[in-house]
């Protein structure tokens, strides 16, 4: 009696912790602390409990003629239930266990817009085993091939914003991963509703060479991040363009849409496809980059806006997108490459300040 009463209380337990982990979009965690609370409302009930010390005392009042029969029964109701015991231990054990397991797992943004191309599939090129990482994907591939206009640019951002937002949420026990292929503007708009948060693996894919995907990695052998013609600006200019060559060259031709604002350049010395290969140099670039936009700012009294045209790879861009704020620099404009269009950056999308997300049209 007293153990179904025990195991009840245990499951009806292990059902709540379950289901507040499913709510929450955490099943698996929610599993791991339903088995160590089964396995520990096991191990309790297998010593007995104040319940069982009261039924004790009713039998030995009501089925004991003889002290030796008041013996019997209290050593028999006193036994340790070792099978209870043993099953309680395995459980949570096995809780403990799958708990730390599931911590170590890869939550993995996936942001498409312009093909499926997911991590599923493909774990093995960066030796991911299946049950070792969740993508998170955010695909808005229809939605982008029907045209850029002020309303699929808004409901492009909405879908971004609620995304990452859940993504931040299911993963802040976890360790964080990101990879994406989609329009450089609004990679860059999803780095602003990740300002502040970690991301512990960047995940590239190499399209040109291998059709695999790559992690970046430690290391300190990459080519120095280059900045031309900044002191050459115009101390009155009111708009100035950040011309970003790593992947392919931005030219003159390019920017000519830009009516002669002033260009500032930030190179590697050898433009190609892929060439963050490593962790340090990210955020290397990355602070240069994000320095460069805040001094541009500080030296410049008139300047209202900042024009960015990027050739580089997407995890550059979300982490400039994170590091873009209100406080510290002016409107940031980040533009989409066309390159068979009249004008090779037709559209752009403001990434800060009170018109964040206005779409801006050549």
């Amino acid at each position: 009696m007293v153990y179904w009463i025990i195991a009840g209380i245990t499951v009806i337990i292990a059902l709540v912790l379950f289901f507040k982990g499913f709510l929450n979009n955490k099943q698996e965690q929610g599993f791991a602390r339903a088995l160590i609370a089964s396995g520990l409302g096991l191990v309790a009930g297998s010593f007995g409990s104040t319940l069982n010390e009261v039924i004790q005392a009713i039998a030995i009042i009501k089925n004991s003629k003889t002290a030796q029969d008041s013996i019997n029964i209290t050593n028999e109701m006193s036994q340790t239930n070792y099978p209870e015991l043993v099953t309680g231990i395995i459980l949570v054990l096995g809780g403990v266990y799958f708990l730390q397991y599931v911590k170590k797992k890869l939550y993995i943004l996936n942001i498409n817009g312009y093909e499926d191309k997911r991590i599923e599939g493909h774990n093995q090129d960066v030796r991911l085993g299946s049950f070792e990482f969740k993508e998170r994907d955010i695909d808005f591939i229809r939605l982008y091939r029907k045209g850029v206009n002020a309303d699929s640019a808004k409901e492009i951002i909405q879908i971004l914003q609620e995304k990452v937002k859940s993504f931040k949420d299911e993963s802040t026990e976890f360790k964080r991963g990101y990879t994406g292929i989609a329009p450089i503007p609004f990679v860059m708009m999803a780095g602003t509703f990740l300002a502040k948060e970690r991301i512990d693996e960047y995940l590239e894919f190499d399209k040109k060479e291998t059709q695999k995907y790559y992690r970046l990695v430690k290391g300190n052998d990459f080519p120095p991040l280059q900045i031309t013609d900044f002191n050459t600006i115009n101390q009155n200019a009111e708009d100035v363009v950040i011309a970003i060559t790593l992947t392919t060259k931005i030219t003159n031709a390019d920017l000519s849409q830009f009516n002669g604002f002033p260009v500032v350049r930030v190179s590697v010395p050898t433009p190609q496809d892929n060439v963050i290969r490593y962790k340090q140099q990210l955020i290397e670039y990355k602070s240069k980059i994000a320095d460069l936009i805040e001094d541009i700012g500080a030296n410049l009294p008139l300047l209202k806006r900042v024009h960015v045209c990027c050739a580089s790879q997407s995890c550059l861009v979300l982490e400039l997108g994170k590091e873009i704020d209100n406080r510290r620099m002016q409107q940031v404009i980040s533009y989409h490459f066309y390159a068979q269009g009249q004008h090779r950056y037709p559209w752009g999308i403001v990434i800060n300040g009170h018109e964040k997300g206005k779409l801006i049209q050549a």
